[in-house]
């Protein structure tokens, strides 16, 4: 409910295309090492989703104000589409993705997936894929409400928000 109220907002203070050209990407750093990860997932072509409740238009801009190459990232996420005028006409898909309704799944029984979660809501996510199949990675901030010993509970490794993703990026590469 929260998220839709969100998105109807865009409508009510007539969100215009052009308004995406004042996002500060600034404002959203990557974490350390992730830029590296996802140029060797492209070289490499590894197929990289990212299944987000953003809207993809910034999404998108952040990706590409870091130099990220996104011709082979699907970006799964609230789609805005706007007229030929520029206004905000509805978002795609027609139901908003939120915390509480994405799914994981993959084309293929023998698929492996990685999973980053930036909240312990997603944990409840579907799985319509095999969970051995599963590799889960969750970021633990510690001003949340969940001690990590819950964050254990739920996911296969967790890292601290304050630690550098780069060394588990790195090793994980390896072993790609």
């Amino acid at each position: 409910e929260w998220t839709q109220r969100s998105m109807n907002l865009h409508h009510r203070y007539n969100l215009k295309a052009s308004d995406f050209n004042n996002v500060d990407p600034e404002k959203s750093p990557f974490r350390q090492g992730w830029k590296e990860f996802l140029h060797f997932c492209h070289v490499n072509n590894v197929p990289t989703y990212i299944l987000s409740a953003g809207i993809t238009q910034i999404i998108r801009t952040v990706l590409e104000w870091n130099q990220i190459d996104t011709s082979q990232i699907q970006i799964i996420s609230n789609n805005l589409i706007f007229d030929s005028d520029g206004n905000y006409n509805w978002s795609y898909p027609t139901e908003v993705i939120h915390t509480g309704n994405k799914a994981v799944h993959t084309t293929s029984h023998d698929d492996y997936v990685l999973l980053f979660w930036d909240s312990i809501d997603y944990t409840h996510m579907a799985w319509e894929t095999d969970r051995d199949m599963v590799l889960s990675v969750g970021f633990h901030n510690p001003e949340t409400q969940f001690p990590i010993e819950v964050y254990w509970e739920h996911f296969d490794v967790v890292i601290e928000s304050g630690d550098s993703d780069e060394w588990f990026l790195y090793e994980l590469a390896k072993r790609i």
